[in-house]
């Protein structure tokens, strides 16, 4: 197939691989650093009851999360394969353009 827009398609390859990179990184680095210096903080502060009701209060919602989002995936991967086929309609239109319009095409 032929790529019409190559900039359009590497100005959106680098950014979402930029925005992915970025939030490998958060994940990495940030969040365990958070992780245990709030839960010493709970512990110190309000004893060992309460850093687990937190850990118990998360592994319910990641559970329901996850849930939920089993239903969601079909609809987003759905979403992109339309819009990849929108996209390759619009280039093919563009690209034969002068043909239709020289066969009239906007009378049809």
């Amino acid at each position: 197939p032929c790529v019409t827009d190559a900039d359009q398609r590497m100005t959106q390859d680098v950014d979402r691989f930029t925005h992915n990179l970025a939030e490998l990184i958060h994940r990495v680095v940030v969040v365990p650093g958070l992780l245990t210096y709030y839960t010493y903080r709970l512990t110190v502060m309000f004893g060992p009851v309460c850093p687990l009701a937190c850990f118990v209060f998360f592994a319910v919602g990641a559970t329901c999360n996850t849930l939920l989002i089993r239903r969601v995936v079909p609809l987003n991967y759905q979403q992109e394969r339309v819009e990849g086929s929108f996209r390759l309609q619009h280039a093919w239109g563009r690209l034969h353009a002068e043909t239709v319009a020289l066969m009239r095409g906007q009378e049809a």
